[in-house]
């Protein structure tokens, strides 16, 4: 597994192509604020009263919050128009390519994500990440995943 990810950690099961992606994210400026970045879909969305919560516990705490797609343009499009008509300074990404989404998750604090993907980039880069307890299938037994192979002590460090 070294020789093809150049990864000398020890990691050894890899269920995602998305932690064979290596880049290096820029760091966030000097005293720069934290950032909460949010990855729309499903009911990580601008209308779900528990993430309009936790944007304002963000914002309180001078975070800027970012609203970065992830999906279809068709999928994601309406949450980010919805997410700036509700607050119009948070910051927008629309169509980040796959090192733009990955140095944006980086770069933050805090991440709310309803896609795969979103949850993948933060768990590789060590980012503090949220899924909702309805989150899909995928999410939801990835999660899981590292605590049932800790259980059967097949788990490498």
């Amino acid at each position: 597994m070294q020789d093809i990810t150049g990864r000398k950690d020890g990691v050894s099961f890899f269920p995602d192509a998305a932690y064979l992606y290596r880049t290096h994210a820029p760091a966030p400026p000097a005293g720069g604020r934290p950032m909460l970045t949010v990855v729309p879909a499903g009911v990580i969305n601008p209308h779900n009263q528990h993430n309009q919560h936790m944007v304002r516990l963000a914002r309180s705490l001078d975070y800027e919050v970012v609203w970065m797609s992830m999906g279809a343009p068709v999928d994601d499009g309406t949450h980010l128009d919805n997410a700036q008509l509700l607050d119009p300074t948070v910051r927008i990404i629309r169509r980040p390519g796959p090192a733009a989404a990955y140095a944006q998750i980086g770069a933050s604090r805090l991440v709310f994500t309803g896609r795969y993907h979103g949850m993948i980039f933060a768990r590789a880069q060590g980012i503090p990440f949220y899924v909702s307890e309805d989150a899909p299938y995928k999410i939801r037994m990835e999660i899981c995943r590292p605590i049932r192979l800790m259980r059967r002590g097949t788990w490498r460090h």
